[in-house]
């Protein structure tokens, strides 16, 4: 299993007060959802793939992720007040507020965007992702995580999408 640790993405502290009540202070958002892929090249199948995302907002300012994959990828990113973009892991991920009670990850990969909104409401929350195709491509580009091969589908989703603070 490896581990890479980089900065990702700015979420401002004040940003974090509001959307992160005292209550939620120093917990964890567990996001856990089965990817789906139709795959076409190198072969054509259905891939599944399970991916866990651990969001703690800290007291300090800081927001620390941890993004598993049933691929054997794990990444851990810390990232504070003044740190802009990222360098690794799921594609380029950026946390930015999206309203009350709302953060949203963005993942830029090559050829396709991901989207994670969050809702907060008191101890509980809820996610929706959806992925997004950049102008010009017709097809979702992926890495193996084991082999390193690029991989390319006609359609990805999140299926099974759940969401709970501890």
């Amino acid at each position: 299993m490896r581990q890479q640790v980089c900065p990702i993405a700015v979420v401002i502290a004040f940003a974090l007060m509001v959307v992160a009540p005292p209550a939620l202070a120093q917990s964890t958002i567990n996001i856990q959802y089965t990817e789906i892929a139709d795959r076409v090249r190198p072969d054509a199948r259905l891939v599944y793939i399970t991916r866990t995302l651990e969001v703690t907002l800290g007291e300090d300012n800081k927001l620390r992720e941890k993004f598993r994959s049933s691929g054997g990828a794990v990444v851990d990113s810390t990232i504070g007040p003044n740190e802009a973009t990222a360098c690794c892991g799921a594609g380029n991920a950026r946390w930015h507020v999206g309203g009350p009670n709302e953060l949203l990850r963005e993942a830029n990969y090559a050829q396709h965007i991901q989207r994670l909104a969050v809702k907060l409401v008191g101890k509980s929350c809820t996610v929706t992702i959806s992925y997004a195709l950049k102008p010009g491509f017709h097809e979702y580009q992926l890495t193996n995580q084991r082999s390193g091969q690029l991989s390319y589908m006609k359609s990805l989703r999140a299926d099974g999408i759940s969401c709970r603070i501890s």
